[in-house]
């Protein structure tokens, strides 16, 4: 067989055909050729079991049952197995005239089905509970990994407190500092200062007592002069004619 892209249309030729065409119209999705050229539409499985409202195992276990009559009306392509319409009638008419036995099978398989889901959403369940633990373990993580933070920031808060009070004192301290500096510069000058005086003082004052003592040494040698011319006028002796003459 070759497959044939475009889809073809079927048209019956008996009034069963038709009801039976309407009943499964659009549920083909493949049309092949045969070997002599006559188009035959596929259906999966899978869409044969949900046009007929039953389970895919349903459908699976009823084509190994009739293995034997769907054998040339089974198409393989890949993993995936189409029947054509000759075995979607069959298969149909077959469900019909065994409706206990396929209710039956229906029925344990959709028990079985049930079982299965369950034990998913018995599964899915426990994942979805070890799933919450993680996230709230990892939410008590996260909580203590916020105190951290929060601790963190507070010490930062601090320490800046700190720091910032350390850089104002500083500061101020620099400033004294500065002040103090200016203070003793100035005081520093005016000692200068002083001392410039002093010492001029001093010069001058040195000054003086050299002019001093020169001073008392002239007094002397001037008393002494005088003393000298006293002692010379005392050895003088003035006559009756008034003239002096040494005694």
């Amino acid at each position: 067989m070759r497959r044939v892209v475009q889809r073809k249309l079927y048209i019956p030729k008996t009034r069963e055909e038709s009801a039976y065409t309407t009943l499964h119209k659009g549920l083909y999705n493949e049309v092949v050729l045969k070997e002599g050229g006559d188009p035959v539409e596929l259906m999966t499985i899978k869409q044969y079991a949900e046009s007929q409202n039953v389970s895919y195992e349903a459908v699976r276990k009823q084509i190994v049952g009739y293995g034997e009559e769907l054998k040339d009306h089974i198409v393989r392509k890949g993993r995936t197995q189409y029947l054509d319409e000759w075995a979607v009638e069959f298969l149909t008419k077959r469900r019909r005239e065994n409706p206990i036995i396929l209710l039956s099978q229906d029925k344990d398989e959709a028990i079985e089905a049930l079982q299965q889901q369950v034990e998913t959403l018995r599964l899915q369940l426990m994942s979805a509970q070890n799933e919450l633990l993680k996230s709230q373990d990892e939410r008590l993580k996260a909580q203590d990994r916020i105190i951290e933070l929060q601790d963190e920031a507070k010490k930062t808060l601090e320490d800046r407190a700190r720091y910032t009070a350390l850089l104002e004192d500083n500061e101020a301290k620099a400033k004294r500092l500065k002040e103090a500096e200016d203070r003793e510069a100035e005081l520093t000058r005016q000692v200068e200062e002083r001392d410039g005086q002093i010492r001029t003082i001093q010069t001058e004052a040195d000054d003086l007592r050299k002019k001093t003592e020169e001073d008392r040494e002239t007094i002397e040698d001037l008393q002494r002069q005088r003393d000298e011319a006293q002692k010379e006028a005392q050895s003088f002796t003035r006559s009756i004619f008034g003239f002096y003459r040494k005694k």
